[in-house]
């Protein structure tokens, strides 16, 4: 059923140090080497997708492409100021919380450091909102620690580790969790190279005068760290060239409101706002590095359980050509990386997984083209809602699941001018309890919707979408629990 390796204080709802020295497991070794590994992924697999139609090059030669690479990320290491904002990122919060909210957890020493240090890793009794969604933002600052100082992605992997591995053994009383290590990196590292990349496009290093200003206000509002890091060296206001891959090939937004009736969950009729973006397009241009495509999607909803009801990011790691490139039918094979917290008003569904698979193009004429993908994919830990009555009475306590597993997605979509006129999706997960009270989940999502053109980027459109979840007990009955909704909307598209 579980893999606990910490006992759950109901009174505290925190997590309390197991006693004894416990032997550590398989699984344990897994997912420390998932995190150390991850940074250090082999180079070459990115770095060929620069020219899919060029032979993997002799030693010397891709190490000559990496420095190329690099170069291109358009700033030298800074070492000095990228261990500042690690300091910072690690000091603030934990005085914050020790000095002006005085949590217990913040009462740290070197006595709990050697605590920690002898303690297995566990899992915590956070609810949903700090598990999934504050660690990986907190991982994100960590990641940007190192993505603004002129680190690559796996560099600043690699960073957002040390930083989550610091603050698990250093800056708390309890022993260190696996859920936040793995949320911060893994998460943090998508959450951290989208707000990268969208910061620098927001800023102009030509700008001057007002236009300056409010443009370092918006990127100082999606990175922080960026934003502190200008100040501090002057940049916020030097006049400079920009970076040359500042910018993507190709930009697609969505910007909608609406209205959606629910079944199954607490709120029947919600009003929402979303934001969809695409950045980039792995078949007009070579994914040379991580997240040189990738899409987000970002939704509030009101009256709901949380405001943010959906923020998903999937970015593209790697994608390879099959055939020839030309003007008719294309297919890639992809890698890509993924956060989701997905929170509609009944059922939550949290947390990072990698996907693997095809990635298809069929052009019909200028402008329309259908898209499909099937992907495979493997969720290294997500966090699933559950139906526990003793859990829902003891204070403090989560509602929710920690597992892994993985399963299809399947999507198609019919877009004329980076607008989905159709677009259909499907996926399944089966998921195995790392740590709850469930022994076993599965789950499946399904969505349909559709888009009108009006007057020029204008569009209205409508949605249908379901959601189940079926739960297994140790010692009860399963429980199935679905959710649908239909909505309707006005969406502009700004080129």
């Amino acid at each position: 059923m579980s893999n606990t390796l910490c006992i759950v204080s109901p009174a505290a709802g925190r997590k309390e140090r197991a006693s004894g020295i416990r032997w550590i497991r398989f699984s344990e070794i897994a997912e420390l080497a998932l995190l150390l590994l991850t940074p250090l992924a082999p180079a070459r697999a990115v770095l060929a997708a620069d020219d899919a139609d060029t032979p993997v090059e002799a030693a010397d030669t891709m190490r000559a492409r990496a420095g190329v690479a690099r170069k291109n990320e358009g700033t030298r290491r800074r070492f000095g100021l990228a261990a500042a904002d690690m300091a910072a990122a690690l000091v603030v919060p934990w005085a914050q919380n020790r000095y002006l909210a005085d949590e217990e957890w913040s009462r740290i020493s070197m006595r709990t450091l050697d605590g920690n240090f002898h303690a297995a890793f566990c899992y915590d009794d956070d609810d949903l909102l700090m598990n999934q969604m504050a660690h990986p933002i907190h991982g994100s600052v960590y990641f940007n620690a190192g993505r603004t100082n002129g680190f690559t992605f796996w560099e600043s992997t690699l960073v957002a580790t040390l930083g989550s591995l610091a603050w698990e053994y250093g800056f708390e009383n309890t022993a260190p969790s696996r859920n936040d290590m793995l949320n911060t990196v893994l998460g943090g590292s998508v959450l951290g190279e989208a707000g990268f990349r969208i910061s620098r496009a927001v800023l102009d290093n030509t700008s001057t005068g007002t236009t300056r200003f409010f443009r370092e206000l918006a990127g100082a509002l999606v990175n922080p760290v960026s934003g502190v890091n200008r100040l501090v060296t002057g940049e916020a206001w030097r006049k400079a060239p920009n970076p040359e891959d500042r910018l993507p090939g190709r930009l697609d937004t969505e910007v909608a409101a609406g209205w959606a009736r629910s079944r199954g969950t607490h709120h029947a009729d919600q009003r929402f706002a979303a934001l969809t973006l695409g950045w980039g397009d792995p078949f007009e241009s070579p994914v040379k590095k991580p997240f040189d495509s990738f899409d987000l999607e970002l939704r509030v909803a009101a009256p709901a359980r949380t405001a943010v009801t959906t923020a998903s990011v999937r970015g593209v790691l790697g994608a390879w050509r099959l055939g020839e490139a030309g003007e008719g039918p294309g297919h890639l094979l992809g890698i890509g990386m993924r956060y989701d917290y997905l929170t509609p008003d009944s059922e939550s569904f949290a947390g990072e997984s990698f996907e693997f698979g095809l990635f298809s193009r069929f052009p019909f004429r200028k402008d329309l083209e259908v898209r499909t993908e099937a992907q495979a994919v493997v969720f290294p830990i997500v966090a699933v809602d559950t139906d526990c009555p003793r859990r829902a009475e003891r204070t403090g306590a989560r509602t929710h699941d920690f597992s892994r597993g993985g399963g299809p997605r399947l999507d198609a979509r019919l877009t004329r001018a980076g607008i989905d006129l159709v677009r259909l999706s499907w996926a399944m997960a089966w998921l195995d309890t790392s740590n709850g009270v469930t022994s076993s989940t599965r789950v499946q999502w399904a969505r349909a919707e559709g888009r009108w053109p009006v007057v020029a980027r204008l569009t209205v459109g409508a949605a249908w979408s379901w959601y189940e979840r079926s739960s297994s007990y140790p010692a009860a009955a399963a429980i199935t629990k679905t959710h649908s909704q239909g909505s309707v909307f006005v969406s502009w598209h700004p080129r």
